[in-house]
């Protein structure tokens, strides 16, 4: 049946059953289980997660670009290193693969280190647990995310270090022998070098920019309009004994009195009492709202 269905039939049966007590007066609500399951789950969470992922991204970029700047210049240093390699038959292929697996080496560290950083900050959000997930959730690193890892470090290696490979490989035996280092045995590395600092602080100010339009959407959020003036007023929140108050009639009399005296405190201009908070619909305490 519908959900409208079956809060009919249900509302029926409510009512026979708290015939005599303080929950007659009550309407049951049927809401959707999965709504129940899925309250973290919706659009906003899924596009603050992929903002989350394309500012990592970003980071992940920008460190790549440095890398690649640091490899452009071990590279000039080491020229006569492979000068003297390409002097005794090492071909342009071999330097290159060198080149790479010396960035591989550089990579693998640098994943394993994000990885273990991971799991530290996965270990500490179960401790600190600053959110409420819903029923069967939990944060861990799965296979998947770690073999994503994996083939995402040796991808940033090659992509990120072809650059300085391919910059190193070419040479000039004769003027790499003489001039013993300097960089005017390269051709294009200085082009190369200039288009990563561009790309770098390109991406720089993009996550910057991001990072700003964050942090403004969060303070706008903060100051959303509520629909009234929430200047002078304050709340609290307050339960009573069952044991005490088992009828309801007692209850709406200890209610009567308490907004009665509130209001005549002076420097408080009215209360009033509410069974939920606005914008919720319903709740398991009674509020007191208190205009002063």
């Amino acid at each position: 049946m519908t959900r409208a269905q079956a809060q009919a039939e249900l509302l029926p049966l409510h009512k026979a059953i708290h015939t005599n007590d303080w929950q007659r007066d009550f309407i049951p609500v049927v809401n959707s289980m999965q709504d129940e399951f899925t309250i973290l789950a919706g659009r906003n969470l899924h596009l603050t997660s992929v903002l989350l992922l394309a500012a990592v991204m970003l980071v992940l970029l920008i460190a790549c670009l440095n890398v690649a700047n640091v490899l452009l210049g071990r590279s000039v240093i080491r020229a006569p290193e492979f000068a003297v390699r390409a002097a005794l038959g090492s071909g342009r292929a071999r330097l290159i693969r060198q080149l790479l697996l010396e960035s591989l080496l550089l990579a693998i560290p640098g994943g394993i280190g994000g990885i273990l950083a991971a799991l530290g900050a996965v270990r500490y959000f179960r401790y600190l647990n600053p959110i409420q997930l819903p029923i069967g959730a939990s944060i861990s690193i799965s296979l998947p995310v770690l073999g994503f890892t994996a083939a995402l470090t040796v991808l940033t290696a090659l992509v990120f270090g072809i650059a300085p490979a391919w910059n190193g490989s070419r040479i000039d035996v004769a003027a790499g022998l003489r001039t013993a280092g300097r960089g005017a045995i390269y051709r294009g590395g200085r082009r190369i070098t200039q288009t990563l600092i561009a790309s770098e602080i390109a991406l720089a100010l993009v996550l910057l920019s991001g990072a700003s339009l964050l942090m403004r959407s969060v303070l706008k959020m903060s100051a959303a309009p509520l629909g009234f003036d929430p200047a002078g007023l304050a709340v609290m929140s307050t339960t009573l004994p069952v044991e005490r108050y088992k009828d309801q009639a007692d209850r709406l009399r200890y209610y009567d009195d308490l907004t009665r005296k509130l209001a005549e405190i002076p420097g408080i201009d009215g209360a009033a009492i509410a069974t939920a908070m606005p914008p919720y619909a319903a709740g398991n305490y009674y509020y007191c709202v208190i205009n002063f």
